[in-house]
């Protein structure tokens, strides 16, 4: 029970602080992509900003364990899977000052399901390549 409170809990990190700000900075990318205009710099950093503060409270997490619920990979992780890959894209650099979150995400990238994100998410031509 304490484990799948866990994984719940993390689920809805995701949803209520994360893919808000994330979702933002995709479609903004998206848009100016489509419409062959510049990036709103404004929207991407206010966003990343947004980002900045989960991410601090992921990087206090994973320094204590390997994924978000714990020891064990579950579908908290996975949640982050295709919006981790696309905000690598649009922004190299996303994440590499949060050591854990780094090594969490480079983990979950050697996992042969993250390998079948690889190649949907090929298809967006509008980021640039990890």
């Amino acid at each position: 029970m304490k484990e799948r409170a866990l994984v719940n809990q993390w689920v809805e990190v995701e949803g209520q602080n994360f893919f808000a700000p994330f979702e933002a900075i995709s479609l903004e990318s998206f848009k100016a992509f489509y419409f062959k205009r510049p990036l709103d710099k404004q929207l991407i950093t206010s966003n990343f900003e947004k980002l900045e503060k989960v991410f601090n409270v992921y990087e206090a997490q994973l320094s204590r364990n390997k994924y978000l619920a714990g020891d064990h990979y579950s579908i908290a992780d996975l949640v982050h899977t295709p919006s981790l890959r696309r905000l690598k894209r649009v922004e190299v650099d996303a994440f590499a000052k949060w050591k854990h979150v780094t090594a969490w995400y480079e983990d979950i990238r050697s996992r042969p399901a993250f390998q079948k994100v690889l190649e949907w998410d090929s298809k967006w031509p509008f980021v640039k390549p990890e």
